[in-house]
């Protein structure tokens, strides 16, 4: 509440917006890391993260670096909003295997023209109960907020617990959707501990990719590649 003179409250307005205008930019400049990973997705869209308890920082690697940002032709609109199925059991065999819902035709939104991507996630067998939390509470949190389906493997019947280092996770959804999900699963390694020196989680991730595109990602000479490695 501003009281005062006419004078005193403009000026005192004044001040105000512009303490809030710097803020502004102070967050745009702090969230810039993340969003190179995300385009087309404002900066500040990503502070939403924070309502989840991840602080959102940028220290998440890949092998080899950051995540070449997918191309332009799959930049789109908002994913639509999962949720989990009610009771959810994380002690199902295919821990969130929850399918996001999708919108129906009169909400605007076509699902046979959705682009969908399939990336493979490979984790720690010690962080899973980390990833799925308090009867699959972040894992729910996950795919409500990035509109992607998570599944992690079960454990391999054939092997003891010694032997099975890594688990499987399978994440579905667009483009953005699924990167969305893969943040949030190296922010929640980060936060856990699971970092290397460099305060950095690196995991091995698969991407699928058509078979009449891989000329093109490896480039002439494998210059491509080596760019992606590079950056």
């Amino acid at each position: 509440t501003v009281k005062g003179s006419i004078d005193n409250m403009s000026r005192a307005e004044s001040m105000i917006s512009a303490k809030l205008r710097q803020s502004y930019e102070n967050d745009l400049q702090a969230m810039a890391p993340q969003s190179m990973m995300f385009p087309g997705l404002h900066p500040m869209a990503m502070m939403s993260t924070s309502g989840m308890g991840y602080s959102g920082r940028s220290g998440m690697g890949y092998q080899g670096g950051y995540p070449a940002p997918y191309p332009p032709m799959y930049q789109g609109g908002p994913p639509p909003i999962a949720s989990a199925p009610p009771g959810g059991d994380a002690s199902d065999p295919l821990y969130g295997g929850y399918e996001p819902p999708f919108l129906s035709d009169a909400e605007g939104y076509d699902p046979y023209c959705a682009i969908e991507e399939t990336t493979y996630l490979y984790i720690p067998n010690n962080a899973v109960g980390a990833i799925i939390g308090t009867k699959g509470s972040h894992i729910r949190n996950m795919i409500r907020f990035s509109g992607a389906s998570v599944k992690i493997a079960p454990m391999d019947e054939n092997q003891k617990d010694s032997q099975q280092a890594e688990r499987k996770v399978t994440i579905v959804g667009s483009p953005e959707s699924q990167w969305k999900a893969q943040y949030l699963i190296f922010e929640k390694m980060r936060e856990e501990g699971f970092v290397s020196g460099s305060d950095d989680v690196r995991l091995t991730v698969e991407i699928l990719v058509p078979s009449g595109q891989v000329g093109r990602i490896i480039g002439k000479g494998g210059q491509n590649v080596r760019e992606l490695q590079r950056v």
